[in-house]
């Protein structure tokens, strides 16, 4: 589901491997005339996965629209010290589209139909871009019980029904989907170690989460010390 990013990979196998002018969709060299814009016709049209990138310099870009605005993230895998791929994640800032242009912090471009598929393409240094695949649902990127808790922002209304059991698994999800690492044999590490999504990998994940994350989990731990 998450796949390996290595920038350098990224940038530098487009310059040396062919000319500054071309792309890439999987590992083929992209048809320019084949590549058309893709004209959303809704606000939300363009949120779901895109996957981008060469080799081993691909990787994940999920883009989802709450709360009036679009948020991105892409995941990636680096190789662990112990020879085995470790998921990590960056959020991108500053997020918007406008007309079926993609604009943000770290890249930049346009969504397009190539070859009847639905994607993005996504500029590079020096001239090169790449196009990255769309996949609908974002049910993949964002498992769980409750993944609307990682994709809008959540509200009173939608917590003051749950049970302290539901709000400690919802809030806990979270950090779960980026692989925190929960304290051995408690509750939390039985729980998620039962779900076949959930790979333990780090000790802090702060970093990984988005706003929307932060905000939500903000709030469902106000609801979990009101519950007895």
């Amino acid at each position: 589901m998450k796949t390996i990013l290595n920038i350098l990979i990224l940038l530098l196998i487009p310059i040396f491997s062919y000319s500054q002018e071309v792309g890439y969709i999987a590992d083929e060299e992209v048809i320019k005339s084949d590549v058309k814009p893709w004209i959303g016709l809704t606000s939300t049209e363009y949120q779901g996965v895109y996957s981008l990138g060469f080799s081993e310099g691909s990787y994940d870009m999920a883009l989802f629209f709450a709360n009036g605005q679009y948020h991105g993230q892409i995941s990636f895998q680096e190789w662990g010290d112990n020879g085995f791929p470790i998921f990590k994640y960056q959020n991108l800032e500053n997020v918007k589209v406008k007309g079926n242009k993609f604009l943000s912090n770290k890249y930049n471009g346009k969504f397009i139909i190539y070859q009847g598929k639905k994607g993005i393409k996504i500029n590079g240094g020096i001239g090169d871009y790449e196009i990255g695949v769309f996949h609908e649902s974002l049910v993949d990127y964002f498992p769980g019980k409750y993944p609307h808790a990682s994709l809008t922002l959540l509200s009173k209304y939608t917590l003051k029904d749950m049970t302290y059991f539901e709000l400690k698994i919802m809030r806990n999800e979270i950090f779960a989907r980026y692989g925190y690492i929960f304290k051995l044999n408690g509750k939390m590490d039985k729980y998620f170690k039962k779900q076949g999504w959930y790979r333990p990998q780090h000790k802090d994940v702060s970093a990984f989460l988005t706003t929307i994350e932060k905000k939500n989990i903000k709030l469902i731990k106000s609801f979990e010390s009101r519950k007895p």
